[in-house]
């Protein structure tokens, strides 16, 4: 392989490598979000059912 074609796939596979950490961060806060809705509509819905 030559240095310019091993440059580029280095380029490449950093590319790749900070998309999929993107993708996982994104999933993580998305689950995080997802926690933070149902606990939410948990504890309204105690409290509407068995007041303060």
């Amino acid at each position: 392989m030559t240095e310019a074609k091993a440059s580029k796939r280095a380029v490449e596979l950093g590319a790749d490598a900070e998309l999929y950490a993107s993708d996982q961060s994104a999933k993580a806060r998305k689950v995080l979000a997802d926690a933070k809705a149902y606990a939410t509509v948990a504890v309204t819905r105690a409290i509407i059912k068995h007041g303060i």
